[in-house]
């Protein structure tokens, strides 16, 4: 017979430790630190915010694989996310003199997240269109 004890203790005292999985914003925040880290530029939260909402009005920035993909994000969770990828050393920051802040930049590790997920799959970052909707129309046939 199983002793009542042990099996409370097993179910109340016990805690499951969390393990970190990387997500579908991880892997864009990857792929953009990669495309901007090929043309020797780096960013700060706010940046990936206007690139993944499409803010940016450079047209280097129009060009990347992540640019406009991400419609209601907010920069605060983006903030987070990279807050974590930096404890868990997918990340690291960089300092920059001239303007006297720190940026992220991919580490060797978020490299090899970074291939492994473009490995397995391969999904298409879908890009928004803005569609304008019309106030006032004119309706011909109407009762």
């Amino acid at each position: 017979m199983v002793n009542l004890n042990i099996l409370l203790y097993n179910t109340f005292v016990r805690t499951k430790k969390s393990t970190f999985k990387l997500g579908l914003l991880d892997y864009r925040l990857f792929l953009t630190m990669d495309e901007l880290e090929k043309i020797n530029k780096f960013s700060n939260a706010k940046g990936f915010y206007d690139i993944f909402i499409g803010s940016v009005c450079a047209d280097e920035y129009s060009n990347l694989s992540t640019f406009h993909t991400l419609k209601n994000m907010t920069s605060k969770k983006i903030s987070m996310r990279l807050i974590n990828l930096l404890r868990h050393k997918y990340v690291s920051l960089i300092y920059c003199e001239k303007n006297e802040q720190l940026y992220y930049r991919l580490t060797n590790l978020g490299k090899v997240a970074l291939s492994e997920y473009n490995g397995k799959k391969k999904k298409l970052l879908k890009k928004f269109v803005e569609q304008k909707e019309e106030n006032i129309v004119e309706i011909i046939n109407h009762r």
